[in-house]
C-alpha cells in the first residue's frame, strides 16, 4: 500500500493498494538460498501470483536477486527482493522451477534441502 493525498485539497491522506493480484495468507516453510550457496530458513507469510512476503528468523540481509524454495511444492521461485523491514522481506518472482523435473544446477542447495525435507531419512 502507499499513502496519496486526496484532490479534494483536504490534508488527509488515503492509503491506495498498488498490488495488481490479490493476496493470500499463508505458513508455507521455504528456503532461501543467499549468494555464495548458503541456505536459510524462510517462511511465507504472504502469497500472490506475483509475489510474496517472506519471514526471515536467521539474521540475514537479502537484496537483489534470491532464490526461494516452496518446499511443500518443490518450486524453486528466482525472485527480486523488493523490500525488506527484517525480519520481513517482500520479494517479486521472476522464474518458477520446478525441482522435480530439470533444474539448472545453481540450484543444487536448494534442491538438496527440498530433499531433505521431503524424505527426513536421507
Amino acid at each position: 500500500m502507499t499513502s496519496v493525498r486526496p484532490t479534494d485539497g483536504s490534508e488527509r491522506r488515503v492509503q491506495v493498494e498498488r498490488r495488481l493480484g490479490p493476496r493470500h495468507q499463508v505458513f508455507l516453510a521455504g528456503k532461501a538460498q543467499l549468494v555464495g550457496g548458503r541456505v536459510i530458513d524462510v517462511t511465507f507469510r504472504d502469497l500472490s501470483a506475483r509475489g510474496a512476503r517472506l519471514l526471515v528468523p536467521a539474521p540475514a540481509a537479502l537484496f537483489g536477486e534470491v532464490a526461494v524454495v516452496i518446499l511443500k511444492e518443490a518450486l524453486v521461485l528466482r525472485s527480486r527482493v523488493i523490500w525488506g523491514h527484517p525480519p520481513m522481506f517482500g520479494v517479486e518472482f521472476r522464474e518458477a522451477i520446478d525441482l522435480r523435473g530439470e533444474y539448472p544446477s545453481r540450484y543444487d542447495p536448494l534442491a538438496e534441502a527440498w530433499r531433505c525435507w521431503d524424505d527426513p531419512k536421507q
